[in-house]
């Protein structure tokens, strides 16, 4: 029967999908078609390991059809049922079959050329949404044929629609549920998704196949010395019907159940599924947990499970499978949406120290993603505990572009390739670390303000070149831009860069544009290497050299623009000590960058007779710094400065930026005329 609670769900970080609410949980094997003693084909090969050759998986739909209606060609009778959408259904089969290919790797078969057969039809109109499969033959005592028979869903009045199920448009990958990650390969349809409120024909394809390929009632001979009876009822799914059972193999421990059909159901004399999560199951020494997968008797609807690690690893030891990783070819933490090419790489699920790194090497990217907490139950681990990094790999050809959403946590995310696309970073909250080691400005990476006071690094392994680009506001507690490292602040005139600290190396820049800075330090005041950073790259105003230097500076024509740079102490003797900066709030321990005109000298947004009035006192005074009137920042309130104030104050157009309400530009007069 029916699991009658919901599931808990949350919206992890704010730009990410809302999250459909699940339906109860629904029986998979519930059309109770048992395939009982399936026929050994060959009993002498049982066990004969050592002779195993190594084909690829071949795993061949002996009755796939073709036909759109009943009648001839309609063998599986998906045209019965679904119409001119059975062509549709019968490729998520298809994609279901690939990717357990993919996961088994090889047979291992005794002999060579063997083939794995299966027939997979449809059931009775109205069957619902179940399924129920067995294993009919095997060779050499591993599963060899299986039958599987799909529940028709609801039936519903239109003869070709989906009948309520799900039917994947692009079954080689799940874009449609971005919404909660349960686990690795277990996701929520976000809403809007038209996955949301429906049976996933994928899921319950690839949960039937799960006992076609060896976990089965019939309990196969290389299957049984694995799994021991706890004797302990099985209150995961279970209701208390069945036990749980473990598997105890050389590569992995995992918790599974005689349960068949969930509280409602029946429990069998073996294993026949994988146990549910939540409940530590003691035995032996160790502590188990089960998990959320393609193995479980019950699913919702609204929630994909894709084919997974724990299996891979049960049918390499159970069989001999040469069985592959799964998430090789795509997890939840990384996924792939065919049609638009863009991979979404997202952190474990609540407050998570995600480590996340993107590589490159020849045509292959690859995205690891390494949650500190791992969800219990879906890999080599009894339970809970750390596991290693989930990575996957595309062809460069697959993707145009990454986004990466680190969420809650204090995250480590590393680009340490030019991957060749462009690539979006939003670390979510926390106090993440982000590293860019190389990236082109054809393919640049682009962050995205996030709660945290994240640390950015830029090339800091002064090796190469790496563009790191800031598209909005950004508040970080560090940005560190080694040799051959470039921040570019895009150009917006309304963005202002906030950070703790700043360092930046040999050849490396950060390139403010039009836009504001504010660095907030702590201990010695950061006037002096900010004025130094300002000073090397303005390069006596060609706007060319290393530090904090200003594209719209250079190209500024008239050449009246610069950055200023003073103390907010200073800021705040014009302003008041409840000033705020470009609207941020600042403190008396921060220096304030400006996009300004030259002679700006008070960042009002124009140059005006008060500015006048402090040029000429510091340079009366024999006093120095942006402040004072020294806009090119060389040492001293000479002619040059005079000179730029001048140019600026006669070329000043509109006000950049004020402070507050714009002043009205000045009357220009040459100097020394006066007004009569």
């Amino acid at each position: 029967m029916p699991r009658t609670h919901r599931r808990a769900v949350a919206v992890r970080t704010s730009i990410r999908t809302h999250i459909e609410p699940l339906e109860t949980r629904r029986l998979l094997c519930s059309l109770h078609t048992p395939v009982d003693n399936p026929i050994e084909l060959r009993p002498d090969l049982v066990g004969a390991r050592a002779s195993a050759v190594a084909d690829p998986a071949d795993i061949v739909w002996t009755n796939r059809g073709t036909a759109t209606a009943a009648g001839a060609g309609d063998t599986d009778l998906f045209g019965a049922r679904f119409g001119t959408s059975a062509p549709l259904a019968r490729a998520v089969v298809d994609a279901v079959i690939v990717a357990f290919e993919r996961m088994v790797g090889s047979f291992n078969y005794s002999s060579a050329g063997v083939t794995y057969s299966m027939s997979l039809s449809m059931g009775a109109a109205g069957g619902g949404f179940g399924a129920s499969a067995g294993i009919s033959t095997t060779f050499g005592g591993k599963p060899k044929s299986g039958t599987v028979t799909m529940g028709a869903g609801s039936n519903t009045a239109n003869a070709n629609d989906d009948n309520g199920w799900f039917l994947d448009p692009t079954p080689f990958e799940s874009s449609e549920f971005l919404g909660n990650i349960v686990n690795a390969f277990s996701g929520d349809a976000q809403a809007g998704s038209p996955a949301a409120g429906r049976g996933d024909f994928y899921t319950v394809v690839a949960a039937e196949m799960t006992h076609c390929m060896g976990m089965s009632s019939f309990n196969p001979p290389g299957w049984a010395p694995r799994v021991t009876n706890t004797n302990i009822p099985d209150t995961a799914e279970g209701g208390g019907v069945g036990t749980f059972y473990v598997f105890n193999g050389p590569s992995i421990k995992h918790l599974l159940t005689s349960n068949n059909g969930g509280a409602g159901g029946s429990a069998r004399a073996t294993a026949v599924h994988g146990a549910g999560p939540n409940v530590a199951v003691n035995f032996n020494g160790d502590t188990y947990f089960g998990a959320q997968d393609h193995g479980n008797a019950i699913y919702e609807f609204s929630r994909r499970y894709n084919v997974n690690k724990v299996f891979s690893l049960m049918y390499k030891d159970a069989f001999d499978y040469a069985t592959v990783h799964p998430d090789k070819y795509g997890t939840f933490y990384s996924v792939l949406n065919q049609t638009t090419k863009l991979v979404t790489v997202r952190g474990g699920t609540g407050t998570n120290n995600d480590t996340i790194s993107i590589t490159r090497s020849g045509n292959t990217v690859s995205v690891s993603v390494d949650p500190t907490v791992d969800v219990a139950g879906t890999g080599e681990l009894p339970g809970a505990g750390n596991l290693p990094a989930w990575v996957t790999e595309y062809d460069i050809s697959q993707i145009s572009s990454i986004t990466i959403d680190g969420g809650a946590g204090n995250d480590t995310i590393t680009i340490a390739a030019d991957i060749g696309v462009p690539i979006s970073i939003n670390g979510g909250t926390g106090t993440d670390t982000i590293t860019v080691t190389e990236a082109s400005a054809a393919a640049p990476v682009t962050l995205i303000n996030s709660t945290g006071n994240d640390t950015v690094n830029v090339n800091i392994d002064d090796i190469g070149v790496a563009e790191v680009r800031f598209s909005s506001t950004m508040t970080l507690g560090a940005l560190n831009i080694g040799n051959g490292g470039f921040a570019n602040m895009l150009a917006n005139g309304s963005r202002v860069l906030v950070t703790n600290s700043i360092s930046v190396n040999g050849s490396g820049k950060l390139d403010l544009n039009n836009n504001d800075m504010i660095v907030d330090y702590t201990g010695a005041s950061a006037l002096p290497l900010v004025q130094q950073l300002i000073q090397v790259a303005r390069t006596g105003g060609a706007w060319v050299g290393a530090g904090i230097t200003s594209s719209s500076a250079r190209n500024a024509s008239p050449a009246n623009t610069t950055l200023g740079v003073i103390e907010a102490t200073d800021f705040k003797s014009v302003y008041g000590a409840a000033a705020t900066f470009d609207g941020q709030t600042i403190d008396d321990s921060a220096v304030l960058v400006k996009y300004i005109y030259y002679g700006d000298v008070d960042f009002s947004g124009v140059v005006d007779f008060d500015d006048y009035s402090r040029v000429d006192a510091g340079f009366s005074g024999n006093t120095t710094g942006w402040f004072n009137g020294d806009v090119d920042l060389n040492g001293v309130v000479d002619f040059d400065d005079y000179s730029l104030i001048d140019q600026a104050f006669n070329t000043q157009i509109v006000a950049l930026r004020p402070v507050q309400a714009a002043k009205p530009l000045a009357l220009k007069l040459p100097r020394g005329s006066k007004l009569v």
